[in-house]
């Protein structure tokens, strides 16, 4: 029977067996029936992908360090180079470390996806030409009516924005206070979006070059679940593992990202190949199928739209906040411990152990920017190691371009008696001071301004 089949062959893979066997086994079997042809592409897909993702890797580990300094230099000064993992940190830090492994092999994919989809699609269709003469069947150079060059390359594109949304979404879902229902959801849901894509890109060829749409593409993988996602986990777990293990090797920056992408690169060959393979094998799905209404289609695209949207928002005025922020950063600060002054103790919060104390500081600022310098929302911690003594907030002041002021700065201070119980000792001179300023909501910096002896 013709692989384009009749709604007699798209019911020979609607089973629950028949899907798990056609994603795990035949899948396999695909390489038994390569020409030299397709194995020639074959290696040329395999060159081309770890010539990218090893290029990569020497440049990141290369750059490592310049690259982020070289960034890092314009808005922070030297000795807060370490802003990146600060600002990593935020975005990543309460993610499951599942979540992160998914979302890296995400990135991965994408990247050989768009840059390397067509020689992913000479290899699909030089294998269903051999498929095709192993079965005695007409070239199926007739059936295609491939989209121009350009209209795939926006296909792809438009896959990655979807992926892209559902990652952007799953990671709303995990970030905030902790709650195992939330990281439990997250984690699941990394998984499928990783599942899904990689089945996703490497299905999608013969049902391209049908004149089908990536649209097309994911009713047929909602009509055969098991096969999506089977496929997807069969091709993605395995990398998934490599990359847990090397990240807690110990290895260096190098190392690790070579023995990843190595294994990265043999599993994006078997996907290209068992991808076709599988794919061909949907096509009566695909044929007794019709695509989503545009009604439907623009109610998915507006879902899409708006995830990246607010997305791209909260990042942007992440780093308009940084950015800003920044001339703060740059400034010196020295504290005059002459003019403390304190007001009349506030005695209310004795019986919880707390002593409230307003009062004023001297601190004289040195600012080397052009543009003046503001301090707004922030929090003063005076602590003895990890002791917290007292927290304050400083009343907002500004210190104009290019000059050292000395600013008057309002306290309100929190003392806590029991920290002294607690081993804090009642020299100040020995305390830590750590000055944080309010980047964004729920985003804080620290400026260590004094570290005890």
């Amino acid at each position: 029977m013709s692989i384009e089949g009749s709604a007699e062959a798209a019911l020979a893979t609607r089973g629950i067996g028949a899907q798990l066997r056609l994603a795990c086994v035949d899948a396999v079997r695909a390489f038994g029936r390569m020409s030299r042809r397709s194995w020639g592409w074959l290696a040329l897909y395999v060159g081309l992908s770890t010539a990218l993702l090893f290029g990569i890797a020497a440049a990141l580990s290369t750059h490592e360090g310049t690259i982020g300094k070289a960034l890092l230099r314009f808005v922070f000064p030297e000795e807060w180079h370490g802003i990146l993992d600060f600002v990593l940190a935020f975005a990543l830090k309460s993610q499951r470390q599942q979540v992160i492994a998914n979302v890296a092999l995400f990135v991965t994919l994408t990247v050989v996806s768009i840059v390397l989809f067509w020689a992913k699609e000479a290899l699909s269709r030089s294998y269903e030409r051999d498929r095709a003469a192993h079965a005695g069947e007409p070239d199926p150079k007739e059936q295609w009516e491939d989209h121009p060059a350009w209209r795939e390359a926006l296909d792809e594109i438009l896959w990655t924005l979807i992926g892209l949304a559902a990652l952007f979404a799953t990671l709303w879902v995990g970030h905030g206070p902790p709650d195992p229902v939330r990281k439990t959801i997250a984690t699941v849901l990394s998984y499928l979006v990783v599942f899904v894509t990689t089945a996703g890109n490497f299905l999608a060829p013969p049902m391209q070059r049908r004149k089908m749409t990536y649209s097309h593409v994911l009713v047929v993988m909602a009509r055969r679940p098991l096969v999506t996602l089977a496929f997807g986990a069969a091709m993605a777990v395995p990398q998934l593992v490599a990359l847990n293990v090397a990240g807690q090797a110990g290895l260096d920056a190098l190392a690790t990202l070579l023995i990843v992408f190595s294994i990265n690169v043999v599993f994006i060959a078997i996907s290209a190949v068992a991808g076709t393979e599988v794919g061909l094998a949907l096509l009566p799905v695909a044929r007794t199928s019709t695509p989503p209404r545009w009604a439907v289609r623009a109610l998915g695209w507006s879902i899409v739209v708006a995830i990246l949207a607010t997305g791209t928002f909260i990042g942007a005025r992440l780093g308009t906040a940084i950015l800003a922020k920044s001339q703060v950063l740059k400034c010196t600060y020295r504290i005059d411990w002459k003019s403390f002054r304190f007001d009349e103790p506030k005695l209310g919060g004795l019986l919880k152990g707390e002593l409230g104390v307003a009062g004023s500081i001297e601190m004289d600022i040195t600012n080397p920017t052009p543009l003046p310098v503001r301090i707004e929302k922030n929090r003063l911690v005076l602590a003895d190691d990890d002791v917290i003594i007292a927290e304050s907030h400083l009343a907002p002041f500004e210190v104009p371009p290019q000059a050292t002021s000395r600013a008057k700065v309002g306290l309100d201070l929190t003392l806590d008696a029991g920290s002294f119980l607690k081993g804090a000792r009642l020299d100040p001179t020995r305390w830590d001071i750590t000055f944080y300023i309010e980047l964004d909501e729920g985003l804080e910096f620290p400026i260590y301004l004094r570290a005890g002896p």
